[in-house]
């Protein structure tokens, strides 16, 4: 059914220098600054928030961004400006939102949680995810198309099914990350955090081990799984016996085998902490075979920190979106965006973060 879905579609339509060089890690990542939109900015009769997930979209020179919004999944088409080589509020513009719709093509009545968005520019596909919340004991990843409408749904191993409090995909740490492997071919999606059967949510002192799915894009397939270790929470909330959380957030190819991998941890009373780090399946157990990876000899995806964004001199916001744009005097740029959680929880903004990635993996 994927694949003739999928193949029906296919015929119808200055500078902070942050050092991480070594192996395969040959990258260092430039700021060229902050931009906000308010929080609880209007846009055709929707509110602008929630951005969980940013793709760029290399054939229109423009974006799509999901917004998170339970009650009226939807998403933007943005324009980002960085022909001055400089990121300011003045560089976004809003142009358009779409509604995106369930398997009956009406608008959604289970209230899904989208968090990650990837687009395939030709012939205008958009591959998107969803977490595990209550009610609903699975985490997904669909295909639409650029008008909202639903084409087909990915394989999802049992696993990762939510079974009460016992095994599967635990409320809210569903997939959050979704990437493109080398090409347009395969995709990762990965959980926020543990499967309840392969282990714990990170806490002060331990962190936790999240699945990586490898997923076969025509098909619809999976394929081989990773584990990634997401690190403990950063820091002690306060009052001690507040709300703290840390999980990995998004995931973004760069090259072959090497990803940046987006960790974000929350403290009440502290705030966030976001890091990025740059991860590689190379030399992984895969762990597909494995129910639960409980007592077994596992070596997880090899990491090394990037960036920790408190050395940037803003203060991070709720960062939990990322993606490649357009290239700058021959360098690739890499955007960020936060999920404002439309200022529920106290005041916050829409934020985008832009860097020049710097390359060196050719001197190896």
């Amino acid at each position: 059914m994927f694949r003739s879905v999928l193949s029906a579609a296919l015929l119808s339509v200055c500078a902070l220098p942050v050092s991480a060089k070594g192996n395969f890690y040959g990258y260092e990542l430039e700021f060229i600054g902050e931009a906000q939109v308010p929080s609880r900015t209007m846009f055709e009769d929707t509110i602008f928030g929630g951005i969980s997930g940013i793709d760029y979209n290399t054939d229109t020179n423009s974006y799509v961004a999901i917004s998170d919004d339970r009650s009226a999944p939807r998403y933007y088409n943005l324009n980002i400006d960085l022909q001055d080589g400089w990121l300011d509020n003045d560089d976004i513009e809003i142009t358009r939102v779409t509604t995106i719709l369930d398997k009956d093509g009406l608008p959604f009545t289970t209230r899904p949680d989208p968090e990650g968005i990837r687009v395939m520019p030709f012939p205008g596909l958009l591959y998107w995810t969803s977490e595990r919340q209550e009610g609903d004991t699975t985490p997904f990843t669909r295909v639409m198309s650029a008008d909202g409408r639903y084409l087909a749904e990915f394989d999802l191993p049992e696993k990762f099914v939510g079974i009460g409090d016992t095994a599967g995909t635990r409320n809210n740490v569903g997939f959050e990350s979704i990437t493109y492997g080398r090409n347009t071919s395969t995709l990762f999606v990965a959980n926020e955090s543990a499967l309840v059967q392969d282990g714990e949510k990170s806490t002060l002192t331990s962190g936790s081990p999240a699945r990586v799915m490898k997923l076969n894009a025509k098909t619809g397939k999976a394929k081989q799984e990773y584990i990634y270790m997401v690190e403990p929470i950063a820091q002690a909330p306060v009052p001690s016996d507040g709300f703290a959380d840390s999980g990995l957030v998004e995931l973004l190819t760069l090259d072959k085998n090497v990803m940046i991998a987006m960790e974000r941890s929350f403290s009440i009373g502290v705030g966030y902490s976001v890091k990025l780090y740059l991860t590689t399946t190379r030399g992984a157990t895969e762990v597909s075979r494995f129910d639960s990876i409980q007592g077994k000899k596992i070596r997880p995806m090899r990491k090394r920190l990037l960036l920790d964004l408190d050395d940037l001199g803003i203060t991070p916001d709720n960062v939990e979106g990322m993606t490649l744009g357009p290239k700058i005097n021959g360098q690739r740029t890499l955007i960020l965006v936060s999920d404002d959680n439309f200022s529920a929880f106290g005041p916050q903004v829409n934020q985008f973060i832009g860097f020049k990635i710097h390359d060196y993996y050719w001197k190896r």
